[in-house]
């Protein structure tokens, strides 16, 4: 899934914060975005898993905004 910041020097500390947990994968997409994927998900793509981790990094971060742009496809690649 896509993610977004609001503030380009949050991205960083968002980053560090999910990538602590270990059913998330993370890439830095440009200044603002990034890429994460949750391990094991497949209904919804990890959505309310993520929802959740995002959550707990708002609460610790008052006045930060991140939102969820939608899923994408992280590292895929077609198959022949």
């Amino acid at each position: 899934m896509r993610i977004r910041v609001d503030d380009p020097t949050r991205l960083g500390e968002l980053l560090r914060f999910l990538d602590r947990r270990v059913d998330l994968v993370t890439r830095q997409a440009s200044e603002t975005e990034a890429d994460v994927g949750v391990l094991g998900s497949f209904a919804d793509g990890g959505r309310a898993e993520l929802d959740s981790h995002l959550e707990g990094w708002r609460e610790a971060n008052p006045g930060a905004t991140v939102e969820v742009m939608g899923l994408r496809a992280v590292g895929a690649e077609a198959c022949p």
